[in-house]
């Protein structure tokens, strides 16, 4: 007996695609975002291993993030390790681990047992980079020392020095000041958004001050990806519904010092194709944002982040007066189209 064949309409079929979220996770993956998101998980794999008192006291470990062009020549080497963020009684000292995926749920491992094991282990890495033909992300875990130090892959890095990012894991929960969280706002400005070749490469059209798509939340993406690596991926929230919507990004009160948790953050982008009436009412509408996620959040912090990609750069006068009557924290990061051009702008004021 022939069946009939069930034609779906289009419109209903994308209309149900549009509300299935790309991922149920809080950060997406793909891009070069998921080399940070890997960073995320290696530490809060060690920070719960550390809780329950499976650390090993002595000894260095290498974790590797193998970009998905490379896992085909790699996926044979070693031994496979079924699920290592399920197994929190590996032996880690002397190892290193080929991470095919960011979530070190698909692990290779290779084992270095000789006198000089930190040496052997980075001869080893060396050679896995010389089969992928690329610089790697990788996390060198010191267990006496308790850190990890990270070392993003060249892309990231200028050509004549190594980006490390050091993350201890020996104390109690990192908990941020405000002090804290504005210096690490402006150090990931430096080296994310604030020049052309620094890792977000955020212009589409430096001439024409013309910045990429969706620059916005690209930025706001990754400072949570990177603060994640210091705080824990617990306690930062992306993109997390409420009442009046979605808040850019949420620290939670575990993660902030007393009294000033759970803390808000709005990031809001200036684009120099939009007049001065339009950046000053987008800010406008930032300022009543973050007061919005605020209540939903009961929260005691609120931030304002400003990324200014506009010829003509600076804060808001207005916009400063209004959050400081609101007791909203303003930062103000200026984007410079050209390497030289924070220098330009110092000889022109002096």
């Amino acid at each position: 007996m022939s069946q009939s064949v069930l034609k779906i309409d289009d419109d209903i079929l994308n209309r149900v695609r549009s509300n299935i979220p790309k991922n149920t996770s809080p950060f997406e993956q793909g891009g070069d975002e998921e080399k940070y998101r890997f960073i995320c998980f290696v530490c809060d794999y060690l920070r719960g291993r550390k809780k329950l008192n499976l650390m090993p006291d002595l000894g260095v470990s290498y974790f590797v993030f193998v970009p998905p062009e490379c896992v085909r020549d790699l996926e044979n080497e070693g031994e496979g390790v079924a699920s290592l963020r399920k197994n929190k009684g590996f032996d880690l000292p002397g190892k290193l681990f080929l991470c095919l995926d960011s979530s070190l749920n698909k692990v290779r491992v290779i084992s270095c047992s000789s006198d000089d094991i930190r040496n052997d282990l980075e001869e080893c890495f060396q050679e896995i980079e010389g089969v992928c033909g690329q610089s790697l992300l990788h996390a060198v875990v010191d267990f006496q020392h308790q850190n990890i130090s990270a070392y993003l892959s060249e892309i990231y890095a200028g050509e004549d020095q190594e980006n490390e990012i050091l993350i201890g894991f020996g104390g109690e929960q990192e908990r941020f000041s405000h002090e804290k969280l504005n210096q690490f706002s402006h150090d990931f400005h430096e080296r994310e958004t604030k020049l052309p070749t620094c890792g977000m490469m955020v212009w589409r059209n430096q001439s024409k001050f013309e910045l990429t798509d969706k620059v916005e939340e690209r930025i706001a993406l990754r400072f949570a990806l990177t603060l994640s690596a210091i705080l824990g991926k617990d306690y930062v929230s992306q993109e997390t519904r409420g009442a009046h919507g979605r808040v850019d990004l949420v620290i939670h009160t575990g993660a902030m010092v007393e009294e000033l948790g759970p803390c808000v953050l709005e990031f809001k982008v200036l684009r120099n194709s939009d007049g001065p009436s339009k950046c000053e009412e987008w800010l406008q509408s930032g300022i009543l944002q973050v007061l919005d996620y605020g209540k939903d959040r009961n929260a005691r912090s609120h931030y304002l982040m400003v990324y200014d990609g506009r010829e003509s750069l600076g804060k808001l006068k207005t916009i400063e007066g209004e959050a400081a009557k609101n007791d909203i924290i303003y930062l103000h990061f200026e984007m410079y189209n050209t390497t030289d051009g924070e220098r330009k702008l110092k000889m022109n004021k002096s």
